[in-house]
């Protein structure tokens, strides 16, 4: 029983980060997600070289090699033709970053390295190029768009304590179960 017990411990202590990846909520609550023409997009942004396959949203850690991914969580899309532009802000206005030219992204994502990326605000916009093809409930066409900042957060040691020293937390909660544990056999005893 103590050992189901234990194990049941670790497995929440050594998953519990990777479940609450988006604060455990559904698709229309989850701030990584946009519309555009009423169809939804999820996006997600990876720095394999500084956070392995930690996934960021609106706020981008540091300025390395980002892996951007839109997921067209709407199955329709996936044979409507697609413009993303992705631009940075400069002053009061975006202008051009990266674009790719319209195409179809038949397995329902599409994936984009940010080269170059620096500190500052940026925002992807997603446009269907054939809107007619398909069918919804907005009554305009437009562009749908979601906006992101990358700062620089190892340069300026403004990372929290908890953020950076995570396994601390994890280590002492550990320690604590094991001597809470140890505590009741010898009670036993």
């Amino acid at each position: 029983m103590y050992g189901r017990a234990v194990l049941c411990s670790l497995v929440i202590l050594i998953f519990t980060p990777n479940v609450f990846a988006h604060g455990g909520v559904t698709i229309d609550r989850d701030q990584c997600v946009f519309r555009t023409e009423g169809h939804t997009i999820h996006f997600t942004a990876y720095q394999p070289i500084e956070t392995q396959q930690e996934e960021h949203c609106r706020q981008i850690p540091t300025i390395s090699k980002t892996l951007m991914v839109l997921d067209f969580i709407d199955e329709s899309l996936r044979n409507i033709p697609i413009e993303i532009r992705v631009e940075r802000k400069e002053g009061e206005q975006f202008v051009d970053y990266i674009s790719t030219k319209a195409e179809r992204y038949t397995s329902g994502s599409a994936n984009l390295e940010l080269i170059g990326i620096t500190e500052g605000q940026y925002r992807v916009s997603v446009g269907l190029l054939q809107p007619e093809k398909h069918n919804h409930q907005e009554r305009r066409h437009k562009t749908g768009s979601f906006n992101f900042s990358v700062k620089d957060i190892s340069k300026r040691g403004d990372v929290g304590f908890l953020n950076k020293n995570v396994w601390v937390f994890y280590l002492a909660a550990f320690g604590l179960f094991v001597y809470l544990l140890a505590r009741k056999y010898r009670d036993k005893a």
